[in-house]
């Protein structure tokens, strides 16, 4: 997900659009839609606005990469534009010391803070201080965010740079002890899912990974219920061994299962799936190995 503003309204065909596609654009296409957002300002017909706030845009180039941002006097509220609120940068900067995962980091919170507070069925959500939904507890413990989700005590945690094992495991236990449901969120799962981290936090929990990205943002924005894509290993069996396969789609809070025995929000059931394989497996090796013996044995 691109820093600063990851989705556009686009005024003309009334659809929020990601970023990444509005500036699919060559070098000549950039200079020239820069161009035209300055103009656009001055007519007062803004092409594209922010997709969260509205407020016009224009398309910046500084730092050599291009992105929309907001005109001083627009946005002045928005949780996309840059540099607020502030408290959110603090954080990320002080666990980040100041690297670009801590822009990231930031960028992904305050992004997920608003769109819970502009989604049903949310509740309490706000940045843990001093207790944690009145939990006494060290910081560490405490979540990027926390909130309520109907009768559902929830903990965000971001993880867009690497983690130790023993880091993650501290805080599966102490969310579990708690009773509160734990959503790891990442940023470019496709591309990370590889990478220790990813595979250790799969590891515990049931084979799920939650993302927010371009597509759920919009999804969350026009439908008013906070979305995710959800990735999930299912098993599958080749006759000789049992593998595992990822899948994934868009889903909506609403449609999560909230398993309260395992303390865990899931989007399919890979252990109940895995299971019943593994039944049809050995079933059918004990029809096998009755066939093969009723064959040479010369049984019924």
């Amino acid at each position: 997900m691109p820093l600063g503003i990851p989705v556009v309204y686009d005024s003309i065909s009334g659809n929020l659009v990601e970023t990444k596609l509005a500036l699919d654009l060559d070098d000549k296409g950039i200079s020239h839609l820069r161009a035209r957002t300055r103009q656009e300002r001055r007519s007062g017909a803004s092409r594209y606005h922010c997709g969260l706030c509205r407020d016009p845009l224009y398309v910046s180039n500084s730092g050599g990469i291009p992105h929309f941002a907001h005109y001083i006097e627009s946005g002045r509220h928005c949780a996309w534009r840059a540099g607020s609120p502030r408290n959110l940068d603090e954080i990320s900067a002080s666990r980040f010391g100041g690297k670009p995962e801590g822009k990231l980091h930031a960028g992904l919170l305050r992004t997920l803070k608003v769109l819970c507070e502009r989604s049903t069925g949310f509740s309490e959500v706000g940045t843990p201080n001093a207790t944690f939904f009145g939990i006494e507890g060290t910081g560490h413990r405490y979540p990027d965010l926390q909130a309520c989700f109907l009768e559902h005590r929830l903990a965000f945690e971001f993880q867009p740079s690497r983690t130790y094992l023993t880091t993650i495991s501290d805080r599966e236990i102490f969310y579990r002890q708690n009773r509160v449901f734990l959503i790891w969120l990442f940023h470019d799962f496709e591309n990370w899912k590889g990478r220790q981290t990813e595979r250790d936090i799969v590891a515990l929990r049931s084979r799920h990974a939650f993302e927010l990205d371009e597509q759920a943002i919009i999804s969350t924005i026009e439908s008013g219920s906070l979305t995710f894509k959800a990735h999930w290993q299912l098993p599958e069996y080749n006759g000789a061994q049992l593998s595992w396969h990822w899948e994934s789609r868009l889903v909506r809070m609403e449609e999560l299962h909230f398993d309260d025995f395992l303390v865990e929000t899931l989007a399919a059931q890979p252990w109940l799936c895995e299971a019943e394989l593994l039944n049809m497996t050995h079933a059918a090796l004990i029809i096998k190995f009755e066939k093969y013996w009723a064959e040479r044995l010369d049984w019924g």
